[in-house]
């Protein structure tokens, strides 16, 4: 096993989500546990978005509690 986890995948056959965030071209989405988007960002530049929102998630906040 690599370690790695499968990613959830989520197919916009209804065009819903499109209708609701607009994307501009193919584009990205990180949807957290909550629901709510948690990054956007152009396919072209995925591994560096999500290397970028990885890097954020896992920085200490400072001033204020992790109240996500």
């Amino acid at each position: 096993m690599s370690g790695h986890r499968p990613v959830p995948l989520y197919r916009d056959t209804a065009g819903e989500f499109a209708r609701i965030h607009h994307p501009d071209g193919p584009t990205g989405f990180v949807v957290r546990p909550d629901g709510r988007l948690g990054a956007r960002f152009p396919l072209a530049g995925t591994e560096a978005a999500l290397r970028d929102c990885l890097t954020a998630l896992s920085a200490p906040r400072q001033g204020r509690s992790r109240g996500y």
